[in-house]
């Protein structure tokens, strides 16, 4: 699979194929993959043509968050072919970058969370109030600002510091906060909305907590192998990915093929499955597009597809689990120190949703305490 096709999948996958957002992910690429096993820590490459509008990107971090949030932890490195950098992104972008910014003290934090950058030509100008805020950042801070915009897709910029008092800035960066504010309590709003119905529909689905298997489970903790590792015909290894593609046959001699096109975003593959028995070929038929699985079989050349494919003799869908609060009550938790989206890279949830969270466990209470600043009250 191309790095084209490899982005369409984790669009479809992620509830981000929506007629108002297909053009701004025209020609996207999915370059690479990073997983880190132990962690469960997954790192997506993605080549745009131009940086996406903030509420865009946004959307598109909770969106791939929710959709991995059973499999894995998600984080997003954005390259972009346009080699120009536009101000307004800039400026709407540097709250983000300003949370993202590690080990930096509070007056310093405090100092640049209350302006936003000039753009002068190529280079990025931040002010500062004395000669000791001006050395330290242009000794520990330029450099990060500059690699945290390129991470969200924008070129490679030049960013100095100067001593400079600026009143206009200012009120620019308050009108800018009061914009950005509404239009993230839209976002949040409608956000919530497709959420629910999604949620709708999954209850509408029957019985979702019935394990679907086809021939012996495959125990958690079994070692899964990277799609991308598999370069030979192997008797026996265990996978698991989304499922971008099903199909089901009914053969000649009575039995059903079922045959999925498999990607855990390293790479994919085929996989294909003979029916048993009159049982096996019933529940093939649930297995559809969008759903996550771990395929247990041997790797085979086939002559047909002329390429490797997965023969499996066992199948199963991943299912998430549902984690729940056993404490007795009044011996409930409360959350002191609890991230939102507010705090960027730290966490994806929305504050909505961990309230929700909190109040579904028994929870009286959750502290939301983001980077540098108070995003939530009572």
């Amino acid at each position: 699979m191309d790095a084209g096709k490899k982005f369409l999948t984790l669009l479809q996958q992620s509830g981000l194929t929506d007629d108002q957002l297909m053009p701004y992910f025209q020609n996207g690429e999915l370059n690479r993959v990073t997983v880190h096993k132990k962690s469960r820590v997954w790192k997506f490459n993605i080549t745009l043509d131009e940086v996406l509008p903030l509420d865009v990107f946004r959307l598109m971090q909770q969106r791939v968050h929710e959709a991995f949030a059973s499999i894995a932890n998600v984080h997003l490195q954005i390259e972009s072919r346009k080699t120009s950098a536009d101000e307004q992104l800039i400026k709407a972008y540097w709250p983000l970058v300003v949370e993202e910014l590690a080990d930096i003290s509070p007056p310093l934090r405090q100092c640049l969370v209350e302006q936003l950058p000039t753009l002068h030509g190529e280079k990025l100008l931040i002010n500062c109030q004395s000669d000791l805020e001006c050395q330290t950042l242009k000794n520990k801070y330029v450099a990060p600002l500059a690699n945290l915009y390129q991470q969200f897709g924008f070129p490679q910029l030049t960013v100095d510091v100067t001593i400079e008092e600026n009143q206009n800035a200012k009120e620019e960066l308050q009108q800018f906060l009061s914009q950005k504010q509404q239009e993230e309590e839209e976002l949040s709003k409608k956000a919530f909305e497709q959420l629910q119905q999604r949620e709708t529909m999954k209850s509408e689905q029957g019985d979702s907590d019935r394990p679907l298997i086809l021939g012996t489970p495959i125990k958690q903790g079994e070692a899964i192998v990277p799609i991308h590792e598999i370069q030979d015909e192997e008797r026996r290894l265990i996978i698991e990915g989304f499922v971008f593609d099903a199909e089901i046959r009914e053969l000649r001699s009575g039995r059903s093929l079922l045959t999925l096109k498999v990607t855990d975003y390293t790479d994919s593959i085929l996989v294909k499955m003979f029916s048993r028995d009159n049982e096996d070929a019933e529940l093939m038929k649930s297995f559809k597009k969008g759903m996550w699985v771990r395929a247990r079989g041997s790797i085979q050349n086939d002559t047909f597809v002329r390429d490797l494919i997965m023969m499996a003799q066992d199948l199963a869908v991943i299912s998430s689990i549902e984690r729940k609060d056993k404490a007795p009550e009044g011996q409930k938790r409360v959350e002191l120190h609890a991230h939102t989206s507010m705090s960027q890279m730290d966490a994806v949830v929305s504050a909505q949703a961990l309230v929700a969270q909190a109040a579904k466990w028994g929870h009286t209470a959750v502290a939301i305490t983001d980077h540098a600043n108070v995003q939530s009250f009572p």
